[in-house]
């Protein structure tokens, strides 16, 4: 939690180059410089998604799990969770959360038997010939491109 809360410290922190005796302030009499409209784009991303950060870090802290594990599993875990440098709690719930998240586009899936997957792809290599109401869209399509292009 200590790194997280520094690396966020330090993202938030005026980077180096704008601090020193060379760098200049701008007056309180100046105008306000503005910004081009890329750069105001991108400093309003940068900070939701600091704010999303942040909000992120409170909410995780709010909800709690519990497990049952023998000694060994434990060992094993604190292993893991030292070699990539992580507390143990921060590798399960990591663990955790990328298995499900695994397990919930896994369930996402269609799973076709071979039988399905050939009626499929051969209702889709011989389409049916297009009807009237297709006929009817492209016919329109194709003057909306040709309105649109000049001609």
């Amino acid at each position: 939690m200590r790194v997280r809360r520094r690396r966020l410290q330090a993202t938030l922190r005026k980077p180096r180059y704008l601090e020193g005796p060379g760098v200049r302030t701008p007056s309180p009499q100046a105008p306000p410089r503005r910004r081009p409209a890329a750069s105001a784009l991108i400093a309003d991303v940068v900070s939701s998604l600091i704010a999303q950060g942040r909000e992120a870090a409170s909410a995780a802290r709010s909800a709690r799990l519990e497990a049952r594990l023998t000694e060994q599993q434990r060992q094993t875990l604190k292993l893991a969770a030292d070699l990539e440098g992580r507390s143990l709690s921060d590798y399960v719930v990591h663990a955790a959360y990328q298995s499900a998240l695994i397990s919930i586009q896994n369930a996402a899936l269609v799973r076709l038997s071979a039988r399905d997957t050939d009626v499929l792809l051969a209702a889709l290599g011989s389409p049916p010939p297009p009807n009237a109401a297709l006929k009817r869209a492209h016919a329109r399509h194709r003057k909306l491109i040709r309105r649109a292009s000049g001609d």
